[in-house]
């Protein structure tokens, strides 16, 4: 990537006013000139750090819990795929796949002059895991996969169709904790009341229509 890389590496946000919060929202600069975000827990230098990488249509936030409980031990960096959370959308519809993502993290861990890192890859994340092993396999401390492997379900894949890049506007954050239970409840039936809007709120993103998933459709 080159000396280029580490200019396109963009300043800290503000701090945000709420206490709780031990991570900082910082941006790299995309080769194809895209305004990426990624969360940034400190830790120590003298270790890989852990980069955590999202699901199809989810973003960094899904993260909070696992981040919390391992910064401070493990520098944490959640990214947010071009199109998903803070980072911006791809004007070109193409790019959305996981080489082109998977050659976005390879900048960011360039442009932090970080040679290799832990990933922990959901899903989609699990795919451009992968896909940095087969092509960068230096860049890679470790490996935790989770739901997804080398051979995809197809039950797993018919679930995705069913909502996926199919837009929807929810009236409120209680609306949305009702239809995304409605939708995925069966996944997950121990969560409580506060668990789905917890969800919600991690997965959308309030707009002038109301409430909205957080991903480019």
């Amino acid at each position: 990537m080159g000396s280029n890389v580490k200019s396109s590496i963009l300043d800290a946000e503000p701090a945000a006013a709420d206490a709780g919060r031990n991570w900082q929202d910082r941006y790299w600069a995309s080769h194809d000139g895209l305004k990426l975000h990624y969360r940034d827990y400190d830790g120590p230098a003298d270790r890989p750090p852990l980069l955590m990488l999202h699901g199809l249509t989810r973003n960094a936030r899904d993260f909070e819990s696992l981040a919390a409980r391992y910064a401070g031990d493990w520098r944490v960096i959640a990214v947010d795929f071009r199109g998903r959370g803070l980072s911006e959308p791809d004007p070109n519809s193409t790019r959305y796949l996981p080489p082109t993502y998977a050659g976005d993290v390879l900048q960011l861990l360039d442009g932090l002059g970080i040679g290799e890192a832990v990933f922990l890859g959901t899903s989609l994340g699990g795919l451009v895991t992968m896909i940095v092993a087969g092509v960068a396999p230096q860049r890679i401390a470790g490996v935790l996969l989770n739901d997804v492997g080398p051979e995809l379900d197809l039950s797993g894949i018919d679930r995705i169709k069913s909502y996926v890049g199919k837009p929807v506007v929810f009236r409120d954050w209680d609306d949305a904790a009702d239809q995304l239970q409605a939708r995925a409840g069966d996944v997950h039936p121990a969560y409580s009341r506060g668990h789905w809007l917890r969800f919600a709120r991690r997965t959308c993103r309030e707009t002038q229509r109301g409430v909205e998933v957080d991903y480019d459709m």
